[in-house]
């Protein structure tokens, strides 16, 4: 029994995970409150197994973060002015000299590269191509959760990955360089904005500009695994949908935003650092991509994919089968 259990949660059959059933429908409107939690809840087997294979796929990312906690911890001193009064100490130093080099002697501890943690980075690197690849896989699992399709994990995923990959791999590049040009100025205009009227305009600037483009990312890969698009007409479309569903994207924002601070707090806390630490290696990464698909599909559907079924009926898989030649009966 075990043995089967095991066979069905790693290929995705797990009997459990029911979809989002017509009763489900019948009770709740789509994508609506009730629905985003019922779906989690008839999907969190699924969602588990794609948040793995997402980290099995961009191992380089796995090794990025193990390097963290390797770091090798030596005693540095805290004074800055230290070194000079230190050089000038060696050089003729004086009573005074003497002084204030034991004032600014305090050490404090600081976290430095060694061999293992460099090792590790230089593999981390490899994600800038592994990257874009796993995400079109993830939200081709987070996509079908959020509609209520038929879900087998394991060929959607990896069929997505594949018929993405060459665009996929290519916006991924430019995916995680924009997120660490973004990161990296909102650190480096926060650091300066209370000494410069520039450097705080900066920072604010930096944290709408990242946050459209937060939001944006709802809509790249899920228009990628969807529609034949080239990436200059996904980016496009993917910008108007920041106004044009701009309620459900804060509303996604805010969600993502809650799960991350939830995150932060238990690994802060020094209490649940141990649940911190599993949570986005079994489910936290795959819930953000679902709720980024859930906000945003309704969008996509409306405004891509039934506008352009409306003038290619023919090409509408809904409508290809005629009324009159039913492939099954709904005996449900």
């Amino acid at each position: 029994m075990a043995k089967n259990y095991i066979y069905n949660f790693f290929s995705g059959n797990n009997k459990r995970d029911r979809g989002y059933s017509k009763d489900d429908a019948s009770k709740h409107p789509p994508f609506g409150f009730v629905h985003y939690f019922s779906a989690i809840w008839n999907n969190i087997t699924k969602l588990t197994i794609a948040n793995l294979l997402f980290l099995l796929t961009n191992i380089p990312i796995v090794c990025f973060a193990v390097a963290f906690p390797l770091f090798t911890s030596i005693n540095m001193p805290a004074d800055s002015i230290y070194p000079i009064y230190y050089g000038v100490s060696q050089y003729g130093g004086s009573p005074l000299i003497s002084a204030f080099l034991t004032l600014s002697s305090a050490v404090r501890p600081t976290s430095v590269h060694n061999t293992t943690t460099i090792v590790l980075f230089c593999i981390g690197a490899l994600a800038i191509f592994t990257f874009g690849p796993s995400c079109a896989g993830l939200t081709a699992v987070c996509r079908n959760a959020a509609r209520g399709d038929c879900n087998f994990v394991w060929s959607i995923y990896f069929d997505a990955l594949k018929r993405n990959w060459k665009q996929a791999m290519l916006f991924g590049v430019v995916d995680v360089a924009l997120i660490f040009l973004l990161v990296y100025d909102i650190i480096a205009y926060n650091a300066n904005a209370a000494n410069s009227t520039m450097y705080l305009f900066l920072y604010v600037f930096s944290i709408f500009i990242s946050f459209v483009y937060f939001v944006m990312r709802f809509y790249i890969y899920l228009q990628m695994i969807t529609f034949d698009l080239k990436i200059k007409q996904i980016l496009k479309n993917s910008l108007y949908f920041v106004t044009l569903n701009f309620k459900r994207n804060v509303v996604g924002v805010l969600v993502s935003a809650l799960l991350l601070v939830i995150e932060y707090y238990m690994f802060a806390s020094g209490v649940f650092v141990s649940v911190s630490l599993i949570l986005p290696m079994i489910i936290l990464i795959s819930l953000l991509t679902y709720t980024s698909a859930f906000c945003a599909w309704p969008a996509v559907k409306k405004h891509v994919a039934d506008a352009y079924y409306n003038d290619h009926p023919e090409e509408d898989p809904e409508r290809s089968i005629g009324d009159d030649d039913p492939v099954f009966t709904d005996r449900g």
